[in-house]
């Protein structure tokens, strides 16, 4: 009888505590990620980054007052619309703050 628990333990392959498996609710992939993980568990890895990529981000103009919205994927996000940016940008005669080498 222990021969046969042996193989039973032995085919079943490592253990993997703490992980949960989930079916990704766009694409219907399953997918592996850590329980304590809180954010995106419904979306696997590939369809998280296209959510992200095509997530807004909506912020009243400093200098007008007026909201606009930008792909929150920028780098650095504006603090003025692209109006006012334009208008700033032309009225200074260059393209923005000149960068420290």
């Amino acid at each position: 009888m222990l021969e046969w628990l042996k193989r039973l333990l032995k085919g079943s392959g490592p253990r993997q505590t703490g992980m949960i498996t989930r079916t990704c609710k766009r694409c219907g992939k399953t997918f592996t990620l850590p329980e304590e993980v809180q954010h995106w568990p419904d979306y696997c890895q590939a369809c998280r980054g296209k959510v992200r990529a095509t997530e807004t981000v909506t912020r009243t103009c400093r200098r007008c007052g007026r909201s606009f919205t930008f792909p929150s994927s920028e780098a650095r996000w504006p603090k003025e619309c692209p109006d006012c940016r334009a208008r700033r940008l032309k009225q200074n005669g260059d393209h923005g703050r000149e960068r420290k080498t």
